[in-house]
């Protein structure tokens, strides 16, 4: 509804708004502002622009909405590592307190693992870390050497490790991040994701049989 308007940049791209009317099968509306960021670079799947719908006031920025999902984002990075990489969360069924229990450890393992990639940006270069180094192949190296260090590194390493300022044990990490191989924990990037046919959508019958589609797929 009316036309685009520039509303400036972010960090990410350029930044526009519109008003815009949501309808459902039921005639329902719903009136909203798309905010539409126009990106630099492009996405892992190759989108160069990303659409936000929200109902917040005139009063909130476009640009403070772009800059909000950008830093939403990265909180939904970190808990899909946490998910995937750090196994948080419980397969089975279990108490509540368990469950809690698995995602606290889990936060306090991501927190050990953004403190290792912060010393290697520091030491190999941000880009060069963030583009290149995986996450998993990093959590997957101290899940299967953690017994091994147990074993090999006397109980008072820990103890003196504890003892150390933020700026000694700051340099402590520094001295092991400029003997780390990156190639050990290469990112395999994977190709563009093939868009998918979307199935028509008929208001007089709204199911659609995954059976069916599926079996049209053969």
């Amino acid at each position: 509804m009316g036309k685009v308007r520039s509303c400036g940049r972010t960090e990410t791209g350029q930044v526009f708004e519109q008003r815009v009317r949501l309808t459902d099968g039921e005639g329902n509306e719903l009136f909203c502002r798309r905010i539409t960021i126009k990106l630099d670079k492009p996405t892992r799947d190759g989108d160069w622009e990303i659409h936000v719908l929200t109902n917040l006031p005139a009063t909130v920025s476009a640009a403070t909405i772009a800059r909000a999902y950008h830093r939403r984002w990265t909180i939904e990075v970190a808990f899909h590592k946490l998910a995937t990489i750090l196994d948080s969360e419980i397969d089975t069924l279990a108490y509540p307190k368990a469950a809690l229990f698995g995602f606290a450890v889990g936060v306090a393992a991501y927190n050990v693992l953004s403190t290792v990639q912060g010393a290697l940006r520091r030491v190999h270069g941000r880009e060069k870390v963030q583009q290149d180094v995986s996450m998993y192949y990093l959590g997957e190296e101290l899940a299967g050497v953690y017994r091994g260090l147990q074993i090999a590194i006397p109980e008072t390493m820990g103890e003196e490790l504890s003892m150390m300022s933020p700026s000694a044990f700051a340099k402590w990490l520094k001295g092991i991040a400029e003997h780390a191989d990156l190639e050990k924990y290469q990112k395999q990037p994977r190709g563009p994701k093939k868009k998918q046919k979307k199935e028509k959508h008929n208001k007089h019958k709204p199911h659609v049989s995954t059976a069916r589609l599926l079996e049209g797929r053969r």
